[in-house]
Order: C-alpha cells, then structure tokens, then sequence
C-alpha cells in the first residue's frame, strides 16, 4: 500500500471514529491508537467472564455438581471447549482423539455450529450442549478442570 492511500486509510478510520455515538475497544493497551478528544466515546469491552455473578460462587463444588446433574454429565472431571465451532479452532482434533482421553474425563462442547460434528462424533463421554449464556457459560467455566481448543483461538 503506497504511503498515500495509507494516509486515506487512516483519516477514513479516524473519520468512523467521530462520526460513532460510542467506540468500543477490546483493552486499554489500543486507547492511544485513537484520537485523544474521542476519549469520551470509548468504552472497554474486556472479552471475559464475571465469576462474581454466580450465586454459589463462594463453593464451587456445588456450582459443578449442580451442572453436572442438570447436563447428565456421569464424569468426574469436564473438559471444556467453549466458542464458536470453527474449522480453524480443530475440534476435530480434541473428538478424534477422545479413547486417549483420560476415562475419568467427560467433553463438553459449547458453542454455536457445533452440529455436523454432533452428527459425527457421537460418543458417551462428550456433551454438546449448545449455546449458552451468561450463567450457565460460567458455570460451565467454574464446573471445568480443563479448557482447550487445539486451534486458533480468537477471542476464547
């Protein structure tokens, strides 16, 4: 890209900038990257879970017993993959290789587009269970000894 077109870029960018009612930013750390008389208008986003909110979060063991019981989950400990099902996050791997898995260990998928792989891999020890939101993502995540996409993660 030539040094001019680069500076259309920018000044297009800076553009969408002032003209949004609000922009919202994934961390602190791109707050400089963005006009300094904007800073009214920006708002962090974090990508992250509020554990605080779960009415038993002071016992854990509740919150996973709980989960487990409502999803019929017989394991004793969870693996956790949760996030968009995507060709590029190779969920494929970690369900292609589940008899290597640990016994004791149940799958639990969340997710949207996770259908053609619970049409495929259909095996006693994973648990798609589909979207989820707020509380029960969380309880999911507290409920969970392990969490792992074998792929590029994105914002998981």
């Amino acid at each position: 890209m030539s040094v001019n077109s680069s500076f259309i870029k920018d000044r297009l960018y800076d553009l969408c900038h002032v003209l949004a009612n609000r922009v919202l930013l994934y961390s602190e750390k791109q707050i400089p990257d963005l006009l300094p008389f904007l800073k009214y208008k920006m708002y962090v986003a974090n990508n992250t879970l509020n554990l605080t909110n779960l009415p038993a979060f002071d016992d854990p063991v509740f919150i996973k017993n709980t989960f487990k019981d409502k999803y019929n989950i017989k394991e004793d400990k969870i693996l956790l993959f949760c996030g968009r099902v995507q060709q590029r996050k190779k969920l494929d791997l970690l369900l292609d290789n589940i008899e290597s898995i640990d016994e004791s260990l149940g799958v639990v998928v969340i997710g949207s587009g996770q259908e053609k792989y619970s049409e495929i891999y259909s095996h006693s020890r994973v648990y798609f269970l589909g979207e989820l939101y707020n509380a029960e993502v969380e309880a999911a995540f507290v409920s969970s000894d392990l969490f792992c996409i074998p792929g590029h993660i994105g914002l998981s």
